[in-house]
């Protein structure tokens, strides 16, 4: 379509739309939502995703696969087309496991939760 990001203004989306966004490598800005009053609703709600996120962030899995993302998939010669279709493939997995660990944690299922 010509284009690689998109903007969701003020609105938590779906984890399934983050989930493809990501494979597809479309980088998803998002705002946290405002609220139209100040009052007790308003800020259980924030209260809520303050700490969805915050347990997102604390997860030592999603932790050790972002760090791991972030040192690559090693030195690997540009010529050998099976090791950078290793790396590649490695890579794809850790993107796969935080997207599939970031559902487990928005559902609860990390806590022992069912679905």
């Amino acid at each position: 379509m010509g284009f690689n990001a998109v903007r969701k203004h003020q609105k938590i989306e779906n984890p399934r739309f983050l989930y493809w966004a990501d494979v597809m490598g479309l980088m998803v800005w998002e705002e946290m939502p405002a609220a139209y009053a100040f009052n007790s609703t308003a800020v259980d709600r924030f209260i809520t995703l303050w700490e969805m996120a915050g347990d997102v962030i604390a997860d030592p899995i999603i932790r050790e696969a972002t760090d791991a993302l972030k040192a690559g998939g090693g030195p690997v010669d540009p010529l050998d087309v099976d090791a950078i279709t290793a790396s590649n493939r490695e890579l794809l997995s850790l993107h796969e496991l935080i997207a599939h660990r970031m559902v487990q944690i928005l559902l609860g299922q990390h806590r022992g939760r069912k679905a």
